[in-house]
């Protein structure tokens, strides 16, 4: 008799064979009979049907097979989920593998009976040599083989292999899997190894029958979905469910060991999912149809940031907490009037952070744009307060100048709103007076003099915040020392003029002037009460002639002299009163005299003045 959850699967076309554990659906038959015992009989009752999968029933035991020779004599093959590389192999040596799709299938004649599969048809394999469950070699070259039934309803036993050949053994034949996978380790020998015996036969470990198949459910995103299966078996099955995406690769489900099956808070990332459930006692496993679980976006919302107050210069912080699948992106906006809004670039997390916030942005507001394909909402506005920083102003260092150069002081200034600043001048410390426009950072004094020595400067920072005035710089005023610009120069006059010397000195503070004068110039004797920048000889006499005059000029800075300069005095001719007789000879000898008299400018020609050098 049919299986009843065959038969319900037949009626609907829509076969696949018991399962053991978590492998995949075998492929559904081309055709499936109910009344079909084995490919003959499938030949029989479809005389048109062709080589491929069909389900047939042997003795109340349904199972997929692959139905070849269909034209001819058909027979049964069993076919392999689990091929290539290192499932259902045969090796024969090194280089020499022989893997399998599928094996020749023996069914039971009578009830009771095993089904078996023959090893040595190699009709479904890659080489052609070496039957299934075959590892051996000459030469005792290592050989290892691999038999994998996992995906049909068969389980194999250990002792269904020989030793065959010269010395032929192996390092050990190992199952795993529930006995669905038999490895043979290291099989070698002088031309000899380990293989299958033939008939191999099969233990049937497939009857746990699936009462009722989960359905389809639709969830919103954040909901739970539900799905719920059961089954006939005896004695009570367990229950392990699985998931898919793609109804290939099934994983099991941690936890989900229960008929039901409870997904929380799904999301649109489990949209599309296939959910199953497998069913297993110590008779077999069999396997519900797959549901496909269906989930619908959640609108994003989002909670409202809160209004924020800060001192300026501090960081200002707004919050919101977003919820929403598809996850939802964040956008915040500002705004100075609660009308007019405009994205803040960059800013697109759950949380805003205003870096130094200044008085400038007093009263603004902030929202937070929530946003995805479910549509768009917006927070509540939160506004931002910030309190004036008090200013601050950093010490003003001394400053120290050379006459005739500019002096600066400076002040570093901080504060919001930016603060004003007025700077300020003392004598004493004590009683200040602004300095008219001088409202920059910078204080910077032209030309100073000497005049301005130990004169102190701050400056007043006033905002919002307050005022503050700065520490207090003190000006020194290095002196100029004297420099003469216009040296006296030598002068030449007659007897009884005036001789006039001059000087022009610049320095700071304003240099003294002393007129000296030397008969050798080397030592100088100064001119009582001749501090002028003009000394004037009254009526020079004969005497004075060749006498050196310079100038010392001198002040805090220092002192100069100029270089020594002649005063020579002409004599004035002599004029004769008598008439005398004198010869050619003392003619010439007076006129020699004289000229040597006007030349010198010494003898009785020279005339007094008033006025003469000490």
């Amino acid at each position: 008799m049919t299986h009843p959850r065959l038969s319900r699967l037949l009626m609907t076309g829509a076969v696949t064979a018991a399962l053991v554990g978590p492998a995949s659906f075998i492929t559904a038959p081309a055709t499936a009979v109910s009344s079909s015992a084995s490919c003959t009989d499938v030949q029989l009752d479809t005389p048109t049907a062709i080589d491929g999968e069909y389900e047939i029933t042997v003795f109340g035991q349904t199972v997929t097979v692959y139905c070849a020779d269909m034209a001819t004599l058909p027979l049964e093959y069993l076919t392999l989920a689990n091929t290539g590389g290192a499932f259902n192999f045969s090796e024969g040596g090194p280089g020499s593998i022989n893997s399998f799709t599928r094996v020749r299938l023996t069914l039971p004649t009578t009830a009771g009976d095993s089904f078996s599969v023959l090893p040595t048809d190699t009709r479904f394999s890659t080489a052609g040599t070496h039957q299934w469950g075959n590892a051996g070699s000459c030469g005792f070259y290592r050989s290892d083989a691999n038999l994998d039934l996992r995906s049909t309803p068969f389980a194999m036993s250990t002792s269904n292999f020989v030793a065959v050949g010269w010395i032929g053994h192996s390092d050990g034949i190992v199952a795993s899997s529930n006995n669905q996978v038999i490895d043979i380790i290291d099989g070698r020998g002088d031309c000899g190894g380990m293989q299958a015996v033939s008939p191999f036969e099969l233990t049937w470990i497939a009857s746990v029958p699936v009462a009722s198949d989960p359905t389809d459910q639709t969830a919103v995103s954040g909901d739970d979905a539900t799905f719920t299966a059961s089954s006939a078996g005896t004695p009570t099955p367990t229950v392990q469910w699985q998931s898919s995406t793609d109804s290939t690769l099934w994983a099991d489900v941690a936890g989900a060991t229960a008929t039901t099956l409870t997904l929380p808070d799904v999301t649109l990332a489990d949209d599309g999912n296939l959910y199953r459930a497998v069913f297993t006692n110590d008779q077999g496993t069999d396997t519900t149809a797959a549901a496909t679980l269906t989930i619908t976006p959640l609108a994003p919302s989002t909670t409202d940031p809160a209004d924020t107050t800060v001192t300026s210069g501090s960081d200002a912080t707004f919050t919101v907490t977003v919820d929403g699948d598809p996850a939802p992106t964040v956008q915040w906006e500002t705004s100075v009037d609660g009308l007019a809004w405009t994205d803040i670039a960059g800013e697109t997390a759950p949380q805003l952070v205003l870096q130094r916030v200044t008085t400038a942005q007093d009263g603004k507001r902030y929202r937070a744009s929530v946003r995805s394909s479910a549509g768009t909402t917006w927070s509540a506005a939160a506004e931002l307060s910030v309190d004036p920083l008090a200013p601050t102003a950093s010490a003003v260092d001394d400053v120290t100048a050379d006459s005739g150069q500019d002096a600066t002081f400076t002040v570093d200034v901080t504060g919001d709103p930016t603060p004003t600043v007025q700077w300020q001048t003392s004598t004493d410390g004590l009683t200040w007076t602004d300095i008219t426009g001088a409202r920059a950072t910078d204080l910077v004094l032209s030309d100073v003099t000497t005049a301005s020595n130990g004169k102190r400067y701050r400056a007043a920072v006033t905002n919002a915040g307050g005022i503050v005035t700065s520490t207090e710089g003190i000006l020194t005023v290095r002196s100029a020392p004297p420099v003469i610009t216009s040296a006296p120069t030598a002068q030449r006059v007659s007897v009884g003029a005036d001789a006039t010397f001059t000087v022009t000195a610049t320095g700071d503070p304003t240099p003294t002037v002393q007129w000296q004068t030397s008969s050798d110039n080397l030592s100088w004797t100064d001119v009582a009460g001749a501090t002028g920048t003009t000394f004037t000889v009254d009526d020079v006499t004969v005497a004075q002639s060749g006498t050196y005059v310079r100038v010392y000029v001198a002040n805090a800075g220092g002192a100069v002299a100029s270089e020594g300069v002649r005063l020579l005095v002409d004599a004035a001719p002599v004029v004769a009163t008598t008439t005398m007789a004198v010869t050619g000879a003392e003619v010439g000898a007076a006129l020699t005299l004289a000229g040597l008299l006007l030349v010198t400018g010494t003898g009785a020609l020279l005339v007094a003045r008033r006025r003469r050098l000490a």
